[in-house]
């Protein structure tokens, strides 16, 4: 390398800046070649932490900084927003109030889960409706699974779940 640097400081000296210029221009090329060769095997901080064995150091330079709380933040933040998306998207964005219905036959307002089934009654409309907006939630779960009575099999469910939509 020395050489090098010896024989780029005597073109300078000398005037012949063309042939600097090319000189300069191949250790570059040579030196970016190296650089792109070596992150190819190795990321450019070092190994990945192995499955299982994650630590704080979250984008692995070698430290636990302010960098690392804020992705730790950030990703957290963006795990919740894609949970949201996909129940969001799942049980689209229904309305809480559209779970309440008027029973004809008692004249009661239901609030009904995601099943179809009746969860309870009240008087006037807005209670319902502030009892369906407070609950939605676990009105949403929905419960697709039939148990029947232990060993008495699939007509023995159907009997016990005849009243609910599945």
């Amino acid at each position: 390398m020395d050489q090098r640097v010896n024989s780029i400081l005597n073109q300078i000296l000398s005037g012949n800046l063309v042939e600097t210029k090319d000189e300069l221009q191949s250790i570059l090329y040579s030196k970016a070649n190296m650089f792109i060769e070596g992150k190819k095997k190795k990321n450019l901080y070092g190994e990945l932490d192995p499955v299982g064995k994650e630590d704080d150091d979250i984008d692995n330079d070698g430290d636990v900084d302010s960098s690392d709380k804020y992705l730790k933040k950030r990703r957290k933040a963006i795990g919740k927003s894609m949970k949201k998306e996909a129940y969001e998207s799942a049980h689209g964005n229904m309305d809480p109030k559209s779970h309440v219905k008027r029973d004809p036959k008692t004249g009661m307002y239901c609030v009904y889960d995601n099943n179809g089934k009746k969860v309870k009654e009240f008087e006037n409309k807005s209670d319902a409706e502030m009892y369906a907006v407070k609950n939605h939630s676990s009105l949403m779960k929905s419960e697709n699974m039939m148990l029947a009575p232990k060993g008495k099999g699939k007509d023995a469910a159907k009997k016990l779940y005849a009243g609910y939509k599945y």
